[in-house]
């Protein structure tokens, strides 16, 4: 509310910028002949106009027979080119992926190890839900120890994968 010139009240729209928000990724990640899926999310705060940083989670299968699960725990950033309604942006998330299970078939323990995504894509803003679409590669680290049919083994593996991903930030 503010005062006019001539002493009357009147309403002054002001720019409320939303602080945080939620997102959700879908990805398809595709390597070394196998695909596997991923899906993610995300609490993000905006620092600046085009500058949000935050963690994410979700569950990560980097095969087609939904083996090689892990859980990811990142910390994100997400960067927009533009002010624009519409807007390439960034987006870096590095963290730590979990095992879901000891999938592989001669597994007696398995781990988890460093998580790295690194993405580029398009997105709507200046609307309550925001769709985007981006282009990435995906990096997981894992070791597995167990018997094989030649004996103990240790295998460190890191699994490389382009994704392809669809989500919304609400």
């Amino acid at each position: 509310l503010a005062m006019g010139i001539n002493g009357q009240s009147t309403l002054v729209e002001t720019n409320k910028t939303k602080l945080r928000s939620n997102g959700v990724v879908v990805s398809a990640l595709a390597g070394s002949k196998k695909v596997g899926l991923g899906l993610r999310y995300k609490s993000l705060y905006e620092i600046q106009n085009v500058f949000k940083v935050g963690w994410g989670g979700g569950l990560d299968s980097y095969s087609s027979n939904l083996e090689r699960r892990f859980i990811p725990v990142t910390l994100e950033v997400v960067g927009d080119l533009f002010v624009d309604k519409a807007t390439p942006y960034y987006m870096v998330s590095a963290g730590y992926g979990l095992t879901l299970k000891e999938d592989e078939s001669f597994a007696i323990n398995a781990s988890g190890g460093v998580t790295v995504d690194i993405s580029i894509g398009y997105r709507a803003k200046k609307t309550t839900v925001q769709p985007f679409v981006a282009l990435g590669y995906r990096i997981q680290h894992a070791f597995y120890n167990g018997l094989d049919d030649w004996g103990y083994e240790d295998k460190d593996v890191v699994y490389k994968r382009w994704s392809f991903s669809l989500g919304t930030f609400f």
